[in-house]
């Protein structure tokens, strides 16, 4: 299936802000301790499952995180229209 540059578009900011509201993401980021923590991307594993792919490290180092975002449908529909709501 060939998706839209603008249904992409909105697949990223869901996996972003997903991924800022994360555990992962408040567990590896710490400003005092030099720590960072960034998204990266997404891949689509079907139509329920998305994964998302972050770095993260201190100073110089640096690693590759991922995991997967999975969606009921209740769960997909709610964030699909407070999504389009937001247009």
């Amino acid at each position: 299936m060939k998706m839209e540059k603008s249904d992409l578009r909105i697949l990223e900011d869901y996996c972003r802000s997903e991924f800022l509201l994360s555990n992962e993401y408040k567990r590896k980021k710490s400003v005092h301790q030099d720590r960072w923590c960034r998204y990266k991307s997404f891949e689509i594993m079907g139509p329920s499952r998305l994964k998302v792919i972050y770095e993260y490290g201190y100073e110089d180092m640096a690693y590759q995180g991922e995991y997967l975002i999975h969606l009921g449908e209740d769960h997909r529909d709610k964030k699909i229209a407070d999504i389009l709501s937001k247009m």
